[in-house]
Formats: structure tokens, C-alpha cells, sequence
């Protein structure tokens, strides 16, 4: 039997006797733990007292109790007053209710998964995704430090970077103003990397991705390319062959045995390049769980964010935008990942004067704003003014980080070999 009344009595008992109790157990259950339906009032009861800052005792359970009296009788509720002999038991007995409560879970989701795997016209791909991610429990942490054990972690973490020189401390990417600003990218933050159609978001993230996979594991989800597509990009930016002539075909003699080489050193990049045409977060979990323990997986680029095929339904699509950017969060802690993702701005920017982008751009996106721990924009002024002198510039405006500098950076933007670079390759 997947339950023990006995253990959920004996909680509800001794918050009854000893209110201070109900701190200690709320760190391990809430009111859907309960199996039985009579102690799931009584506890959501005593959460409400107790958040008003009143006893639980039983004239306040009683008063309380409302519509629920004939559910819960009188006396049921006196007899829990005597039943928990000691409550110094109530935490134990708290962690048998939670662990009964996760099992009650994956039965569920197991006779849930038998009842749809049997029709063909739902994805399976899907399905085992989706009980993947509600069979997935957080483990119980300790997330309250004293200040020795705050002080000694971060004395540990200046040491070891005073050891590394005071160099970045992320991924670097060899964009130098880049990783300088952003300190390069860290597992378990979320970026964001936004613009208008047009402004080179994929180029960008592409180029990232292809340099730091020289000395981590990436993946990189296209929704919009396949991966020869991509491939003739990375290796346009890495041969200075044209792109469109390299698509073609139309390589000069000369030119081949640089194409020769650089696809050899290509191949030996950690890039793994998912080109599915219709993903969701669930997918790229499940995809990335196996590849981090296969390969192994530092950072996950998403191209992009409104391509995704929602996880779960909803009235707008900004909220399952917000939902999905919500998960990046989740799975850049979980995998002990750096997440980055693209995200396509609307028209308010163009109407503008200055039609650079600003945080408040994203504000019509979900919730991105609020979950990403730092957000960049994608900007060309040529795009807009054919008489710009920054033609060949591609400006990334850092409007949000944690951990790093706001600003503006420049870099060299050299469309015909999909490549972006530091400004001195371009004076070059």
C-alpha cells in the first residue's frame, strides 16, 4: 500500500501538541502529500492558521473547518490530540509520507503513460518526455548557510580564482570584449540573446557555439536549418570562403584545400547539432540528460525560443513563452548547464528614432526578462542607415547582467563568411 495513515496522523498530531512542529515537516511535505483526504484539510487548516499568526488547536480547527465539517468529524480531530506520543518522530514520519506520496506519483504517471502509449497518433517522443519531467523530483537541499560556512565557500571561490590568474571565470569564447563583459558563460545561468529579424542573432549564436565547443561539449538546437545548412556556415567563418558560393559549390581549385582542412578540424569540435523540426523543452531535456551522460554537456543554445512547440497548453503563447523560459532556468540548474537562447523581438523598436533594443523589449515575451541572467541584444545600423559608418559592425547591447558590465560592444560582422569577430580581424 502506497500510504500510511498511521504516519500522516502522527504529523497532524504533533503540530497539534507542538506548533512549532509545522516548520520543521513544511520543509518536507505540503498538503498534497497527504493520501488521505481528511488530513489534507486539516493541514491546508493549520497552514492558513498559522500563516495568520493563530494557534492550532481544536477549537481554532473546528472554526475554522466550514463546509468541511461533514468530511471531518469532531471527533476525529479530538482523537489526534492524544495519538502522537512524542513529537520529536513528526520530521521521520514526514519523510515517509513524502517518499509514499513520489511513489503514488510515478504509479500514476505509469498507468497514465500505458493509457496513451497505445495511441499512435501521439508522439511517443513526447509522452516519454513529458513522464520524464514529472517523474524528475527535487532533491531535499540545505539552502540555509551560517555566515562561517557563507565566508569559507567564498573564500574557497577567490582562491581559486586568484590561482587561475583572475582570468574569466566562464566559458570563454575568444570574443574578448564579450567574455571580459559577461565574465564568460557560467553553468546554471540563463542568456538570452535577442534582436530583429535580420540582425544576425543566428550568426552570432552560431559562432559562439562553434568556438567555445573547441574546449567544451555543446548542443545546439536549429528549428529553422538543417545541419548541412549550419555546417556550410561554420565552415564559411572558418575558411573565408564565401558562403553562398560554398552552398553552391563554386570553390575555386585553390580554395579547396583550405575547405579540406578546416572541415577535418571542424569534426573535431564538440558540436552536436540537433535539427529537428519540431522540439519542445520536454525533447530537449530528455535529449540533453542523455547527452551529458554519454558525452558529457556544458552549455545548450536554443535557435530559437518561439519556434518550440509548447510543453504544456495555455490561453497565450506569451505565457507558454514564459513557461518555456521558466524550464531553461530549471534545466540550467538541474544538468549543471549554461543555457543560452535566441528570442525574436516585435516591431516596437522600429518605431523608434533610435531603434536599438531595450529590456523593455522583452517584456511582451513571457517572462524572459525576469528568468535570464543576462540579456543581449543584436543590433546593425546598416540595416537601417545605408549611410552608416559603422558598416560591418555588429553591436551587442548587454541591457541586463547579474554578474558583469552593461554596455555596448562592438565586433566585426563579415556577412559573406558568416562570421563574427574582434574588431581587429576586420582592420586586418
Amino acid at each position: 500500500m502506497l500510504y500510511n495513515i498511521n504516519a500522516e496522523k502522527e504529523v497532524l498530531s504533533s503540530i497539534i501538541q507542538k506548533n512549532d512542529v509545522f516548520y520543521e515537516v513544511t520543509e518536507h511535505i505540503n498538503t498534497e502529500d497527504f493520501y488521505d483526504t481528511k488530513h489534507q484539510i486539516l493541514f491546508a487548516i493549520m497552514s492558513n492558521l498559522l500563516t495568520e499568526n493563530k494557534q492550532v488547536t481544536i477549537n481554532t480547527l473546528v472554526m475554522k473547518l466550514g463546509d468541511n465539517i461533514n468530511k471531518v468529524p469532531i471527533t476525529y480531530i479530538t482523537d489526534l490530540i492524544t495519538f502522537a506520543i512524542s513529537t520529536e518522530t513528526a520530521v521521520t514520519h514526514a519523510k515517509i509520507i513524502k517518499d509514499l506520496s513520489r511513489r503514488r506519483k510515478v504509479m500514476k504517471e505509469c498507468k497514465s503513460l500505458l493509457e496513451s502509449v497505445g495511441d499512435t497518433t501521439k508522439d511517443i517522443s513526447m509522452l516519454l518526455g513529458q513522464f520524464d519531467n514529472n517523474t524528475t523530483f527535487e532533491e531535499e537541499k540545505n539552502n540555509i548557510w551560517s555566515m562561517e560556512e557563507v565566508a569559507t565557500a567564498t573564500l574557497k571561490e577567490v582562491e581559486t580564482n586568484y590561482k587561475n590568474g583572475g582570468k574569466v571565470v566562464g566559458m570563454e569564447t575568444g570574443l574578448n570584449q564579450l567574455d571580459l563583459a559577461i565574465n564568460g558563460f557560467r553553468k546554471g545561468d540563463v542568456y538570452v540573446i535577442a534582436g530583429r529579424s535580420s540582425m544576425g542573432k543566428t550568426v552570432f549564436a552560431l559562432n559562439l557555439a562553434e568556438r567555445l565547443s573547441r574546449e567544451n561539449h555543446v548542443y545546439y538546437a536549429s528549428l529553422e536549418m538543417l545541419k548541412e545548412k549550419l555546417g556550410t556556415r561554420i565552415l564559411s567563418s572558418k575558411t573565408m570562403v564565401n558562403s553562398l558560393s560554398l552552398g553552391m559549390g563554386r570553390i575555386k581549385d585553390k580554395e579547396w584545400e583550405e575547405v579540406a582542412i578546416k572541415s577535418s578540424q571542424m569534426a573535431l569540435n564538440n558540436l552536436y547539432v540537433d535539427d529537428s523540426p519540431t522540439l519542445s523543452m520536454l525533447d530537449i531535456k530528455a535529449r540533453c540528460k542523455k547527452l551529458k551522460k554519454t558525452k558529457g554537456l556544458d552549455i545548450i543554445f536554443i535557435d530559437h525560443i518561439g519556434l518550440l512547440t509548447p510543453h504544456t497548453k495555455r490561453d497565450s503563447r506569451n505565457l507558454e513563452i514564459g513557461d518555456m523560459s521558466r524550464m531553461c532556468k530549471i534545466l540550467a540548474k538541474e544538468l549543471d548547464v549554461a543555457v543560452v537562447f535566441l528570442s525574436q523581438l516585435n516591431r516596437s523598436c522600429e518605431t523608434r528614432n533610435d531603434k536599438r533594443p531595450l529590456l523593455s523589449d522583452l517584456r511582451e515575451s513571457g517572462n524572459i526578462e525576469q528568468d535570464v541572467d543576462t540579456a543581449m541584444f543584436i543590433y546593425r545600423d546598416e540595416y537601417y542607415n545605408k549611410e552608416s559608418e559603422d558598416k560591418g559592425i555588429m553591436e551587442v547591447l548587454i541591457r541586463k547582467n547579474r554578474d558583469g558590465q552593461l554596455g555596448t560592444l562592438k565586433f566585426a560582422y563579415l556577412e559573406q563568411y558568416q562570421l563574427v569577430a574582434n574588431l581587429d580581424l576586420q582592420h586586418n
